[in-house]
């Protein structure tokens, strides 16, 4: 699998935010397929994490990236594919970045995808 700083080196999409000179070499750990929880239907939900390596006194600001399509299509691997990229520059930055899967309308109606969503930043709280 390419690894979203292969992807942000390669310039293989155009970026809306792109990072500070100096910070581009920092150390960046991936860490993909946490399961969070598990969604109304039973399924586990996971999420994918970018955050840097050094270690700081003060907490890092965090971010979740929630991917489009009205809560109804695109699953977690277009979500790891596009989501953890597009997460690369702020974990650059030193944003604790997380991009999520949720529970997709045709599987359970809404408002179970705002339970998944809640579900994450409940977890990321617990974690910090």
């Amino acid at each position: 699998m390419t690894t979203a700083r292969d992807r942000y080196l390669a310039r293989d999409r155009v970026f809306l935010y792109d990072v500070s000179e100096g910070t581009q070499d920092r150390a960046i750990e991936e860490i993909t397929g946490v399961i969070y929880a598990q969604s109304d239907t039973g399924d586990p939900l996971r999420m994918n994490i970018l955050h840097g390596t050094e270690p700081t006194d003060t907490p890092r600001p965090a971010m979740v990236w929630i991917h489009g399509g009205g809560w109804g299509w695109r699953g977690i691997k277009d979500t790891y594919l596009h989501g953890t990229y597009v997460n690369y520059p702020f974990a650059l930055e030193g944003y604790f970045t997380a991009t999520i899967e949720y529970t997709l309308s045709p599987r359970a109606p809404f408002p179970a995808q705002i339970h998944d969503c809640k579900a994450a930043i409940r977890w990321l709280r617990a974690h910090a």
